[in-house]
This record gives structure tokens, sequence and C-alpha cells, in this order.
């Protein structure tokens, strides 16, 4: 294409009547053909035409953007960059069970996929068939494609529930339901029900069936559905336990089960009508409470391998997403931030966050913070003890546990079972799990747990180790890291003793256990630092190290000693000996320390709330 004259980001301004920056934004973005960068500033072709939606140019082609915030597959896969999990609906078919229970964090495309399977199951007036047709369920053959738009499809969503006692929330669960029984308006006048079985589903479209009968609306549907089309129906249900979790969380939870049992039991438990179930959730809730009776349900949580790649990018889809963006190079980024998931033995990234990533114009942050968090958490961190806020302690600071972990969740356990809560924060997305025996006690598998990537680590230092210890506000964690990186023993003296004001009594211990658990934890807070805690180095073992992210910044090295004595003079001595211990051991000779770089050597002397602070300066290559 060829242009006449090149205009300046200012002119084009004015002339779409946007802004400069919305300009420079669409040249960095590559949504306006032919711009270039000349001497550090954007010129645009004089006949080039601005943008009129949010997708983008690039190499002369254009490239969908990332469906953000988008669960409607039509919607998705006709205007956006869409990650084909089809073969999903062919595995589902090929085990030929009547019902599934796949269980996943909040955000990893549960929603996506289980409109995909209403869109490719569901019979309407319309062919759907033109949007699986470049999908890896077609290529797979005849044999599938067959049932493609074959059956009628019951689709039952609870994402959107957030009301906070049972009334309501049955009021909103009754209006799912009506609305949907609703939608297949084929049965308001079918000749196939008989007057009674008309009157009900008259009742059910406008809420006026009795909360009996609406427990066992499923069946009723299923019935009618196959009495009028002569074929099975189908019954998918999204967020399945969003209603208990609420109930949980709000003091109604055996209301919300005496609902929900008959509402899956009939719609799921020998129901002859019924020919194919699909639940998806965050949480498999307990059979005994919830699913009790029900052995045709097949659950696939995330320690599960099949089923598991098609929930999460696999590494060669984000390859191939860094490729169609033009931006290869940043595949390793993407890795640090949002790899780390073993989903059986699946290798995945949290897609919410790769979608997020690519949408900002490769800006590496977290993104999957601000959807996952929960009162639930909270809730049960609250009553976390000292070992558990050790673990977390350990976990932020790159290490690992080996645990038994269970996705069997009952509720009622989980605030008085301190072992459910790394099961809880593994099965939403908090932590990863790799297995490591088949069989813990002839019961649970055992799991190396960690922290799986920068993103949730930085999740867990702003958000998991709050809710466990209050002391953790941030203005003073940003001061005293602030003093630490900048030599200035008196602030950190003031600092550590205005928390050990509170937390001594606040643990109600004051040994020298505690005093590296608390130093820990509060170095791990620390945005610009990652820390290493009693690691072999040089000629002993360290108690802190902490390494910058960025090369500017200094080393920190912390040995910490314990006193029964609280006299100044004698805190100081002992802290010059921490000091000269860190340099006669030598500490600093470890692997991650760069030559040249500064390194800051700190002496903590503690005894009861007091602490004496000594210091010292060198560099690696000093040293």
């Amino acid at each position: 294409m060829n242009y006449e004259s090149y205009l300046s980001v200012k002119t084009m301004a004015k002339l779409w009547n946007v802004s400069p920056r919305r300009i420079t934004e669409y040249c960095v973005q590559g949504r306006i053909l032919g711009a270039v960068k000349e001497n550090g500033k954007w010129k645009i072709p004089s006949g080039a035409k601005q943008p009129s939606d949010n997708r983008s140019v690039f190499h002369n082609r254009e490239i969908k953007p990332m469906p953000i915030g988008f669960s409607n597959f039509i919607d998705t896969i006709s205007n956006y960059y869409y990650v084909d999990k089809s073969l999903l609906i062919k595995d589902i078919l090929d085990e030929k069970s009547q019902a599934y229970l796949f269980t996943r964090p909040r955000r990893f495309g549960k929603s996506l996929n289980m409109d995909m399977l209403k869109t490719f199951f569901e019979h309407s007036d319309h062919s759907t068939a033109l949007y699986f047709e470049n999908l890896k369920i077609w290529s797979a053959g005849e044999k599938y494609r067959q049932y493609q738009g074959k059956y009628p499809v019951i689709y039952l969503s609870f994402a959107e529930l957030s009301d906070q006692n049972w009334d309501s929330v049955y009021q909103s669960l009754k209006r799912i339901i009506c609305l949907e029984a609703a939608r297949h308006d084929e049965l308001m006048h079918s000749p196939h029900l008989n007057e009674v079985d008309s009157k009900l589903y008259q009742s059910m479209i406008h809420g006026d069936l009795s909360s009996t009968d609406m427990a066992f609306s499923l069946k009723f549907l299923t019935r009618w559905l196959y009495q009028h089309h002569g074929i099975k129906p189908i019954i998918l249900i999204d967020e399945y336990d969003a209603p208990v979790q609420l109930g949980f969380d709000n003091s109604f939870y055996d209301q919300v089960l005496s609902f929900m049992r008959p509402l899956f039991m009939g719609g799921f438990k020998d129901n002859p009508y019924l020919e194919l179930g699909v639940l998806s959730g965050i949480l498999r809730v307990a059979k005994e409470s919830i699913f009790s009776g029900l052995n045709n349900l097949n659950v696939y949580s995330l320690l599960d391998d099949r089923y598991s790649e098609y929930f999460g990018f696999t590494p060669e889809e984000v390859k191939q997403m860094c490729d169609y963006y033009g931006v290869a190079e940043k595949y390793d980024e993407v890795c640090r931030w949002y790899d780390g998931y073993t989903f059986g033995n699946h290798r995945l990234f949290n897609p919410w966050s790769v979608i997020n990533y690519f949408n900002r114009n490769c800006v590496a942050r977290t993104y999957w913070q601000n959807v996952s968090i929960n009162t639930l958490i909270k809730r049960i961190l609250s009553n976390s003890n000292r070992k558990i806020y050790d673990q977390m302690c350990e976990l932020l600071s790159d290490g690992s546990l080996t645990l038994p972990i269970d996705t069997n969740v009952v509720y009622p356990n989980l605030e008085s079972k301190t072992e459910s809560i790394f099961s809880f924060l593994v099965v939403t997305g908090y932590l990863n799990a790799q297995l490591i025996e088949t069989v813990h006690d002839g019961l649970t598998p055992v799991f190396k747990v960690n922290i799986p990537n920068l993103e949730i680590k930085t999740v867990f230092r702003r958000e998991i180790l709050e809710y466990m210890d209050p002391l953790f506000d941030y203005s003073t964690i940003h001061d005293l890291e602030q003093a630490m990186q900048s030599g200035k023993p008196d602030r950190i003296k003031y600092q550590l003793e205005h928390i050990l004001v509170r937390s001594v009594s606040y643990f109600d211990t004051a040994n020298e256990s505690f005093y590296h658990g608390l130093t820990l934890g509060l170095c791990a807070v620390f945005s610009d630092y990652q820390v290493r805690s009693n690691r072999e180095s040089g000629m002993g073992r360290f108690d802190l190290l902490l390494y910058p992210k960025k090369v500017d910044l200094p080393c920190i090295i912390i040995e910490l000693k314990q006193c029964d004595q609280s006299e100044p003079d004698y805190l100081r001595t002992v802290a010059k000996k921490a000091v000269r211990q860190i340099n006669e051991k030598k500490y600093f000779e470890d692997d991650i320390l760069i030559q040249n770089q500064s390194i800051i050597l700190y002496g903590m002397a503690f005894s009861g709330k007091n602490v004496a602070i000594e210091t010292s300066v060198n560099s690696a290559n000093a040293l």
C-alpha cells in the first residue's frame, strides 16, 4: 500500500477526535496499518483508517483480540482468539459415562467449556455445525459429528449467585430454573404432555411451584423433554457448588443442602430420561452431604490426569499465542509468571492470566488475584496456627511441602481440621501439587506442594499471609523493606520493636524459632526481594538470604540470635557476634550472589520485645 504522506500522532488525534495517547496505543498494538516509528516518534499514513473495533492489524493481517471475560462459545469463536478445547467432547463420548463432575479453580475455562458442550449437543432451529467445522472435534470423524445438534439440553449456571441469606438464594435459584424451563417453550402446547404435566410446566415457568416440587424440577424437565422429543436430554450445570459455598459462608448451609440434594439426585441418579449430565465447579462437595448415593457420577479434579489438558493452557498453546501475536520472545516471561500448574501429568498455565497478559500488551502483573479471593479462604486461614504460618512462610521462600491432599471437601471440616487448609488452597489454585506417593495411610495420596509462579507468590504476599496474621500492615512492611535495603539499623530496630509489642503476645511465645519465623514472614512479603531460609552456604547455614529482583539493589544476609538478657549493651554485643559469624562462616558464598553486587550483612539480637541491630556493607567481589 502506498501513501503520499505521513502524519504525526498529534495531527491524527485531532482528525480522529481521540487523545494522542490513544493514537500511540493504536500504533504500539499494531492496529494502524502502515504506521512506522522513526527517531522515537510514530508516523501514521495520511490515508490510514481509524480502528473501528478492538481487533488489531499485524504484519498486514487482521488478528483477533483475546476474549476477556467471555464465556459464550459462539461469541468467542466468532470474534476472538480461541484455544481449541473441543476434543473434550470426544473424550466424554468415548468414556460413555452418564454423569461427570469437573472441578477446577475459578477462571480456568470451565464456563466456556460448558457453553461449548451446550452449543455442540443442543438441537436448535438453526444449525450450529459451522462453529465446529474448523475445530479438532470435526476432524475426529463422522462418529462424533453425528452427535452435533442432536439433543435437547438443560443448561443452568449458578456462577452469578451472590445473595447472603437463604430466602434470596432460593429465589435466585428458582428464577434460574424457571427461565431455563421457559427457554424450552416447545413444551408449552406439547401434545406429548398430559394435563397434569402441562399444568406443572405452566406453574414452573411462572415460578408458582412449591419448594418441594422445585427441588425435583430437573427430573420433571428431563421427563417432559424426552416425552416431547423422543430423545433423552442432556443436563449441564456450571458452578454447581456456588450455592453451597454461599450457604457455608452465611450460615444457611443445611438449608441449601436440603434443596440441592433432591435437585441433583432427581436429575442425575437413576434418571431413566437422562442421556448425559455434566457439572462443573471449584470444589468437590463431599458425597455424604450433597451427592449421597449418586454412584454414577465420575469426578475429575485437578489431581486427575484424564481431561486435564482441557482446563488451562498447555505450553504448546501458549507458544502458539506468542507466535500469533508476534511476541515469541515473551514466552519465558509468561512461563515465570503464569506457568507452574500440574494437573495430573499435564503442565498448564493459568488461562485467565495469560489472556489478560496478551490483552495488556504483554505487561506481566497479577491478574488472577481480584477474581479468586473470597470470604471462605479468609475464614479458613483465620483459624490457622503457628505451624501453618511457618509452612506458608516456607512456601514463600521458594520451598515446598510434602503433604497428603484430599479434594473431597466437607465444608464443616474446613475450619476444624487444619490439615485441610492446604488441600483447599490446592483445589482453589493457590498452590500446585505434584504426586509423590499414590497412597498414604491407605487412604490419601501424598503430594509435593509449592507456589506455582510469580503471580501466585504475589497473591500470597498481599493476601494469604495477611489473612493469617494481623501484624502485616503494608505501610510497616514497606518501611521495613526500605530500611533494610538502605542499611538503616535504627529504623529497622524501631519497626521490629513496634511489631514485637503485638506479636509476642499474639503468638504467646518468644524463642529463636519464633523470631526466625516472624522475620522470614515479614521479608517474604517484600516486593523487591526473594527469600531463602536456612540454606547451606559457605561453611554453614545462613538464617535468611534476601536476593533482589533488580540488579541495582543490594543482597541482604541476616543472622538472628535470641537472648535471655535484654540489656541494650548485651544485645548489641550479641548482634555484632552475629555479623562476625556471617563473615567467618562465609555465608555470602552463595551461587545466587552477583560479582561486585553490594551485600548488606545484618546481625539481629532479640530478647522479648527488645532488638539490637548491627550491620556491615560489603560486595560479593570484595568478600
